[in-house]
């Protein structure tokens, strides 16, 4: 079995190595930048049944929000941290302040995990803080959930920012009206 014998355009025939045979390294160094790059533009495909199992329940999450294959893909590739998350300590606790505190929809949750995922990588006392600012900020209780689903990066800027940009376009507001 070691190696077949594949007929190129011209007819004629030559001999290619069996897959099967261990790769050996290039001769030259950018011959091995090539094949590396090669290797690492290939797609992969998820596969769910080798995960560990805080893995597992962070893709079931993804599945139960409703989001597709693509979708998950796509989530993973903006956030490949996602993955790693501990489901009962970072996932659990972010969803639950986006059900209590923003009062958000299922619809809405997916959205922001679909659009945003690092933002069950940040800490949830600082999302806490930027969710009572931005209703304190003046967003109605009941539209701050759509807001943040229109836009959850809102969520991944650092407070003291935060209040700088608010405190700079209240002082444009209040020299407008003068």
């Amino acid at each position: 079995v070691g190696q077949n014998n594949f007929p190129n355009i011209s007819g004629s025939r030559r001999r290619r190595p069996c897959l099967f045979q261990p790769c050996t390294w290039p001769a030259s160094r950018e011959t091995a930048v090539v094949r590396i790059n090669v290797e690492l533009s290939k797609p992969r495909t998820l596969d769910f049944s080798q995960s560990p199992s805080h893995d597992k329940q962070t893709l079931l999450f993804l599945r139960d929000l409703g989001l597709t294959r693509t979708e998950m893909r796509k989530v993973l590739t903006k956030y490949p941290g996602f993955k790693r998350l501990k489901y009962a300590t970072q996932v659990l606790p972010v969803l639950g302040l986006l059900q209590t505190e923003l009062s958000a929809s299922q619809q809405q949750i997916r959205r922001i995990v679909f659009r945003c995922p690092a933002l069950f990588g940040y800490p949830v006392d600082e999302t806490r803080q930027k969710i009572e600012f931005l209703a304190e900020a003046g967003v109605p209780k009941e539209k701050l959930a759509a807001v943040v689903a229109r836009d959850p990066t809102l969520l991944l800027f650092r407070l003291d920012h935060m209040l700088k940009a608010h405190k700079i376009l209240t002082e444009l507001d209040l020299e407008r009206q003068a």
